[in-house]
């Protein structure tokens, strides 16, 4: 026989479950959303470093 305890803990589990993934799945796409970013600033700093390398290199022809 299932009590109303034994409910109301197995729902208070799963909330404390689902939030703890919850703030687990935020804190994640939060740091893949920061990576992103530094990524594409890196790929900027490499395009802008490739122009200024070959600007250099035809004044020097």
């Amino acid at each position: 026989m299932v009590s109303l305890q034994n409910i109301k803990d197995r729902i208070g589990t799963a909330l404390f479950n689902f939030s703890k993934q919850n703030t687990v799945g935020k804190f994640l796409e939060n740091k893949v959303q920061l990576l992103s970013e530094k990524i594409s600033k890196a790929f900027e700093n490499l395009n802008s470093n490739r122009v200024s390398l070959k600007n250099r290199v035809i004044g020097m022809k």
